[in-house]
Formats: C-alpha cells, structure tokens, sequence
C-alpha cells in the first residue's frame, strides 16, 4: 500500500526503498506490489530502473509471474532490446511459467512500434502456430504498425488472418486500415472496407467518415463528398458538426449555397459552420 502511495505522488525512489525494506526486515514483497512499480517507472519514462528491479528480484529469489515477464518484456521494448525479449520467452519456458495474452501482444506490440511490423507479424503467426493465447489487440498492433509503414497489403492479409481465427476486428481495426487507404488514395478500397464493417455491426465513427471525406475533398472530388455524405446520412449513419462543416465546404466551392444553408438547418449546435458559409459568401 506504502509503495502505491508513494507512486502517486511521483516519489519513487522512496517507493523502492518501501519495497525492498520489507525484505530486509525477512518480509518477502508481494510480487503484485513489484509488478505495479515496475510498471509505473516504465509509464514514467524510468525504464532502467524498472530492469533494476527485476533484477534484485531475482537475486531475491522472488519468484516473477507472467504479468511480471510482461512488464519486462515492455521494458525491454521501449529500448529495443529485442533479442533480450525473445530470451525472456526461453526463460518462461525453463521456469514453467506459460506465456498469456499480455506477454505475447506486448512483444508484438514493441516490434510493430519500431517499424518492425514484419517480424511482430512473423512473432504473431508462430504464437497462434504454439496455441499460445493471442488477443484482439495483438492483431491490432500488427495491422497499425503495418498502416503505419504504408504495407497496406500485409496489413489486410492480418486481417484476414484474424478471421480465419475467429477473433472479430472491431472499430480500430477497420479505421486503420480505412485511414491508410485514404492517405495511400485509394477510395475504393477504403470505401469497400467501410462497408464490409457496417455489415458486420460494426459501427462506424466521426472520425473515420472524416477520412473518407476529407481525402475526397483534397483529391478534387467535391461533388463525391457531397454525395458521400448523403449517402451515410440516408443510411442512418450518425454525422456531427465536423462532417457537416466538411460538406458545408464543399457545397460552398460548388456554389450551392441554397443547399448549403439546408445543411445548416440540420445541424445542432451550428454557429462554427455559419461562419464557415459566410466567409463563403464575402469572397
């Protein structure tokens, strides 16, 4: 509790003496209590320290559980230190200890954060290979991490990959991808995406319809903005302030003002999109 206390208060130099002064008074610490510190120094950017202490923990002869290997793991991560990482992997197997969800996605995770999508791809493929427990979020890493490096074709194979396994894709997934169809020009693509994911209930969000919309409006395409957004009206599809002053735009390059102003009477909450029409008159 002492330690906990200390950490929220950012003090945790005297978090570690807590920590280690039960085990000088022939207390052993409670591995819950080292996993939370350890944790907390790498969120604070004190990864070293974080090492440090799984090493005095060891020495100790506290035995780690698997969050605790997880936690070191992301540590090790956040340096790069990778072949360091996959030795942990060997040493949960000698000690018994069984790899969980947590552990494999923050591998995953760490690889992908480094622009190394392709072997967190390779990791992801030989965990589900061992039947080791792989998560939602480990697929997401490898998807985000593949958006993020432009492959957007390895990116889409996970996701068929995913399916393959039974683990359902949801909102962050798809948007991903639709956003890195959107940057790479691809409307289509994109567009095809969106909607395979409402036809699985998924539902979609301000933010991914502001891609699609948005790229359309920079590729010249004002005329299929517009008609986009209506399309996602009609279909119930729930549209806020920031897509409607997108098409507010758009009609006002379009010179449709009287439909502009139609628009306006839709929205709630509309003083942001008025001014936006009423430059558009003045110029």
């Amino acid at each position: 509790m002492l330690v906990k206390e200390y950490v929220s208060v950012g003090m945790f130099d005297d978090a570690i003496d807590a920590l280690f002064q039960l085990k000088r008074r022939g207390f052993v610490p409670r591995i819950m209590s080292c996993n939370f510190l350890m944790n907390s120094l790498i969120e604070h950017g004190k990864v070293d320290m974080a090492l440090a202490i799984y090493e005095h923990l060891k020495v100790s002869g506290l035995n780690p559980n698997d969050y605790t290997y997880g936690i070191l793991l992301k540590a090790l991560c956040r340096k790069g230190n990778f072949e360091e990482a996959r030795d942990v992997f060997r040493e949960m197997v000698e000690v018994g200890v069984h790899p969980n969800a947590f552990t494999c996605s923050t591998y995953i995770e760490g690889l992908c954060s480094h622009k190394r999508s392709d072997l967190g791809y390779e990791a992801l493929r030989a965990f589900v290979a061992a039947k080791w427990p792989i998560d939602t979020f480990a697929y997401t890493a490898v998807i985000h991490g593949f958006c993020s490096e432009m492959k957007l074709k390895e990116a889409v194979e996970v996701l068929f990959d995913m399916v393959n396994e039974w683990v359902a894709p949801d909102v962050y997934i798809y948007g991903a991808l639709i956003h890195a169809y959107c940057k790479a020009r691809n409307l289509l693509q994109a567009l095809a995406l969106h909607k395979d994911m409402v036809s699985k209930g998924i539902k979609t969000n301000f933010v991914i319809l502001s891609s699609i919309l948005q790229r359309m409006f920079e590729m010249g395409m004002v005329s299929e903005a517009v008609d986009q957004f209506k399309e996602f009206r009609e279909s119930g599809i729930f549209l806020d302030k920031v897509l409607y002053n997108i098409v507010v735009d758009a009609l006002c390059k379009l010179g449709k003002l009287e439909e502009a102003v139609e628009m306006l009477n839709e929205m709630e909450g509309r003083q942001t999109t008025f001014r936006m029409l009423l430059n558009c008159m003045m110029k």
